[in-house]
């Protein structure tokens, strides 16, 4: 999803998920999935400064919050592709799109 403000952003991910889907179908007779995880905001320096610097119109449509434990990210994404926890995404072979909301 496109969100205002953060055009560059916005567009670096759809075009990660359209080089995963790529990748993943390349790969796919090898038997190789890729996965593409989305985590959610998580507690960084940089998520604290970016929060001080977002504009109202942002502040006031997205909650804003200390974002999650990167130690926990990483262990639920580790854990998910472990077990190959993923939503297959528009039918593509080889390719696991994993929203955070479904692991």
């Amino acid at each position: 999803m496109g969100i205002y403000g953060f055009t560059a952003y916005s567009a670096s991910k759809f075009a990660l998920q359209g080089f995963a889907q790529a990748l993943g179908q390349e790969l796919h007779t090898r038997g190789i999935i890729v996965s593409l995880v989305f985590p959610p905001d998580t507690d960084t320096p940089m998520l604290a400064n970016e929060n001080l610097l977002k504009p109202k119109v942002v502040k006031k449509n997205i909650k804003l919050g200390d974002g999650e434990c990167p130690s926990v990210c990483v262990c639920v994404c580790m854990c998910a592709c472990a077990r190959g926890t993923a939503i297959t995404c528009r039918a593509s072979p080889g390719i696991a799109i994993v929203p955070w909301t479904a692991l």
